[in-house]
């Protein structure tokens, strides 16, 4: 740490307001990124995921329960063109953004970039498919959408989601590898004017107290920008962080006057 002068220790993010709190994501580390359902958290985990793999060059994998691997590639190929996505699904497209197209899927192809779209996922079975990814792909993090979506032998909702977050925790530390799963929250918070609570999280007190990095996505009105709130930081500071939606590529970018709140 001391060689790095303060400097990010862990895997970036790509959003250097974020990497300032965290230092960046560490191996052993469990991150739970949280919202309501369409608040963003499959797209942000996706321009995280882009900065990583094809920017960084590090081999990363995605365990999609919710999305199709090509629906995934199409929205990165989107964002990373500057392509509208609606566009790219109707074939409605300029020689010139075939052309970035083109060049753009060759360059996401080439990267260390490994998806997998499980219809559905116990424990055993996220343990068994991590350590294929690690020992064959050599994965140094992994991205999961999302938790809830995931299955265990439990008596109730609540400790079935319970185990899942330990074995998520657990697949982390085994592995040596930073995680980063995506979670959903409460109903509750849609009927009050706050921002998200970590007794907000979705089915279970386990989650937050298994992560090591809790962090909420909240909308600021019906506008592109969003607070991403860091709510539990085991090993640093908490706070709020502004980004900016781009709905039509279906990304997260830094806005021009970031201010981050520590």
């Amino acid at each position: 740490a001391y060689s790095h002068k303060g400097s990010v220790i862990g895997i970036p993010s790509g959003f250097p307001s974020l990497d300032r709190l965290t230092t960046g994501f560490k191996n052993g580390d469990m991150i739970v990124l949280a919202a309501r359902p369409s608040q963003g958290k499959t797209s942000l985990a996706m321009t995280i995921a882009e900065y990583v793999a094809v920017d960084q060059k590090i081999p990363t994998g995605i365990l999609s329960l919710e999305m199709t691997s090509v629906s995934l590639i199409k929205r990165m190929l989107a964002a990373r063109s500057d392509v509208d996505g609606h566009h790219l699904m109707s074939g409605k497209l300029g020689q010139s953004e075939i052309a970035t197209l083109t060049k753009n899927a060759a360059i996401i192809n080439a990267s260390p970039l490994v998806i997998d779209q499980p219809a559905a996922m116990s424990a055993s079975e996220l343990r068994a498919t991590s350590r294929h990814m690690k020992y064959k792909y050599g994965i140094k993090f992994l991205i999961i959408d999302y938790l809830q979506l995931m299955h265990a032998k439990a008596d109730s909702r609540v400790n079935e989601v319970s185990k899942m977050s330990a074995a998520v925790k657990s697949v982390a530390k085994e592995l040596n590898i930073p995680v980063l799963v995506l979670s959903q929250l409460s109903r509750k918070i849609e009927d009050q004017t706050r921002n998200p609570r970590l007794s907000d999280l979705r089915d279970s007190g386990s989650i937050e107290q298994d992560a090591d990095i809790v962090a909420f996505l909240h909308r600021q009105g019906e506008g592109n920008m969003v607070d991403l709130i860091i709510a539990k930081h085991r090993n640093g500071p908490c706070g709020s962080i502004a980004l900016e939606f781009v709905p039509q590529l279906t990304k997260f970018k830094t806005p021009k006057f970031n201010v981050d709140t520590t």
